[in-house]
């Protein structure tokens, strides 16, 4: 079994967290938590 597939989408998953953890700190908690549920609606499709 390939793994490169799985082990790319966490890293992808973790760089996107990063970010978004950095811009909510940055930009403030209601913008944080609109950005949050655009980025769940996104991987809930």
């Amino acid at each position: 079994m390939d793994f490169t597939a799985i082990t790319a989408a966490i890293n992808t998953t973790t760089i996107l967290a990063g970010i978004a953890a950095v811009a909510a700190i940055k930009v403030g908690p209601p913008f944080a938590r609109w950005g949050y549920a655009q980025v769940t609606k996104m991987f809930g499709k």
